[in-house]
């Protein structure tokens, strides 16, 4: 019994002499775990968790490939367990044990706390799961390598009477840093989301989009919209991850427009799903080509009922260029406009007003609304069914009425009205 009780007092003792040192290690590894929480904040970078809260360099350079992102994910904790290894150098403290509190306080408060925060979500559980968990990978390594390597850099990292000169600069760093970000928050430039996009847009994607919207009756710039932003949301390596995911049954939407299957799909077979599923969305504009805007987020919510899906695509579909300024509130069958007009041009004397029709409008009856005189017009057939017009006027004209006459198939609630209006 006494030689039991020797051998507890001993250990109470051990232990005793050890909290000291475990208490410095609790207080290093809180340090290096502000710090990388601190700098991952600033950006307010919490993917895979929410694509839409990093920022446009985020998005647009860190997220482009997959090396980018293991970079990003791998040297700010690995220059940041450099710090506190060096720190645990010269405090005569355990490195290991350090390091490793740090990398959990710092996945507990990024990865966990996400996991918990979106386990609600059934359709995406698993998907959210494997990535923080590979994130949480990647920070225990970068960790483990750096409690490896820290002896190595010892003597290039100051001592702990710099660090209050550090600290002092770096706090007005961050401060300017901080006021920067809120300055910018949300934005993302979509001109030249849309821009890179059709850059990068293949032409027989293109011409599958026109094919399946006319087949299905849905407007082709909602779709466009809805494409944009997935694509912006999910890089190409992205999406073969996706499908990669799929052979396991961890993916449930795959391709450009991220449709949902149980098996994986293409490009191709993506648009064909997600259209088909989008049938009869239809916008029918208003004044020239306002479409309203309720209308707009009752069809995108069709495909994605995240607001900030919504929000962005939105902004997608009013900066997308289609080229006509002015549309019909009547739909044709293809779920365009029945009649599109550009911009009118001016040539000398002579306006030249140009534009398409639906395939169901057999002719156009063109007239100026103050003198009612009757202008000659012209049709050329063009593909998918629509045809380009054209109408030459004078300067004197001031405002000309087109109107579709034809085999119209007016449907409820929908707009009857196939006239558009041309100010010159």
């Amino acid at each position: 019994m006494f030689g039991l009780c020797d051998s507890c007092l001993v250990q109470y003792i051990a232990f005793k002499s050890q909290v000291p040192d475990l208490l410095v290690s609790v207080g290093a590894a809180l340090f290096g775990a502000v710090l990388l929480t601190g700098f991952y904040r600033i950006l307010e970078s919490r993917w895979p968790e929410n694509y839409f809260s990093t920022q446009q360099l985020v998005e647009y350079t860190v997220s482009h490939t997959w090396f980018r992102y293991l970079i990003f994910r791998t040297v700010p904790p690995y220059a940041i367990g450099i710090l506190v290894g060096s720190m645990c150098i010269r405090l005569g403290v355990s490195i290991p044990r350090t390091l490793l509190l740090c990398a959990s306080f710092h996945v507990v408060s990024t990865s966990v706390r996400a996991t918990f925060r979106s386990w609600s979500y059934r359709p995406l559980r698993r998907r959210l799961l494997l990535a923080n968990s590979a994130v949480a990978i990647i920070v225990f390594a970068a960790f483990w390598g750096a409690s490896r390597t820290s002896i190595w850099w010892y003597k290039y990292i100051p001592g702990p009477d710099k660090y209050v000169e550090v600290i002092a600069t770096g706090a007005i760093a961050a401060a300017f840093t901080f006021y920067l970000q809120r300055l910018t928050s949300g934005y993302v430039n979509v001109e030249m989301v849309v821009k890179r996009f059709q850059e990068w847009l293949p032409g027989d994607l293109r011409k599958h989009i026109d094919q399946e919207c006319s087949r299905y009756r849905v407007d082709p710039d909602l779709v466009e919209a809805i494409v944009i932003t997935e694509w912006a949301q999910r890089p190409p390596w992205i999406r073969r991850l996706e499908d990669a995911l799929g052979l396991f049954g961890l993916s449930r939407t795959y391709g450009v427009m991220q449709a949902s299957r149980k098996r994986g799909a293409s490009d191709i077979e993506s648009i064909s799903v997600g259209v088909k599923n989008l049938a009869g969305a239809v916008l029918p504009r208003q004044y020239g080509n306002f479409c309203k805007p309720a209308l707009v987020q009752f069809h995108l919510e069709r495909h994605n009922r995240g607001a900030e899906f919504s929000d962005f695509a939105t902004g997608v579909l009013f900066a997308c260029p289609t080229g006509y300024a002015i549309h019909s509130p009547y739909v044709a069958h293809d779920g365009r406009a029945g009649i599109r007009a550009k911009q009118p041009v001016r040539d000398g004397e002579t306006w030249i007003i140009e534009g398409d029709i639906g395939k169901e409008i057999d002719s156009l009856t063109v007239w100026n609304q103050d003198s009612n005189f009757v202008h000659d017009w012209a049709i050329v057939p063009s593909e998918f069914g629509r045809r380009t017009w054209k109408i030459r006027c004078t300067v004197y004209d001031d405002k000309i009425m087109v109107q579709g006459v034809g085999d119209l198939d007016y449907r409820p609630r929908e707009p009857r009205d196939c006239t558009i209006e041309v100010n010159l």
